[in-house]
């Protein structure tokens, strides 16, 4: 969202963010939030100072009327999601954010394993994005196991290994920040 918003803001190209797990509001409140680093909590309960009201009257004044649509009506299956990419190069768009993998289907077809399913699901939207000049950003879920490492492989994205060898490129992201309180209590303890 950070980068739909801030290409459309700074370039005036176009954005699709199609969310098949966040209603619209929360996607454009996070996004909000994130941009002029105010919490959604803060916001949602209207805990803000003037400062930070200036901030988001700014900040919507800026995002009204950009070219970037949030769809949350998308049904998860490839081929809808495959629809709306079409549509969306038609309409002049220039990216396309899917969030997120493991929630898509492949109706139609058997896949005897999960991975096989996500790797089609993956060089499908692929191709259509290529075919019609689309930037094309697929999030994906990593493998939630017991130890958090500080870097991640290919091997972690959940099923994903077919999906990354679908793609132009694999970008793996982890923030410490990410943990859970009681690991990080854990790190802070054992670094001293």
């Amino acid at each position: 969202l950070q980068g739909l918003i801030t290409s459309a803001i700074e370039h005036g190209e176009g954005g699709l963010f199609i969310s098949l797990e966040m209603g619209a509001e929360l996607a454009y409140m996070r996004a909000i939030s994130r941009r002029i680093d105010i919490s959604e909590s803060k916001i949602l309960r209207g805990d803000v100072e003037k400062f930070d009201t200036n901030r988001i009257e700014v900040l919507i004044q800026e995002a009204g009327g950009l070219p970037l649509v949030i769809d949350d009506q998308c049904p998860a299956d490839v081929v809808s999601v495959e629809r709306r990419i079409r549509a969306a190069a038609k309409e002049g768009i220039k990216w396309v954010v899917v969030d997120y993998l493991q929630l898509m289907t492949y109706p139609g077809r058997k896949f005897d394993r999960l991975s096989l399913e996500l790797g089609a699901i993956t060089y499908r939207l692929h191709r259509t994005a290529q075919r019609f000049g689309i930037g094309l950003l697929i999030l994906a879920q990593l493998k939630k196991s017991g130890e958090f490492q500080t870097a991640k492989t290919k091997d972690d994205i959940k099923d994903g290994g077919d999906s990354v060898q679908a793609v132009d490129a694999a970008v793996l992201m982890w923030r410490p920040n990410d943990l859970p309180q009681e690991e990080r209590e854990k790190r802070s303890k054992a670094d001293g």
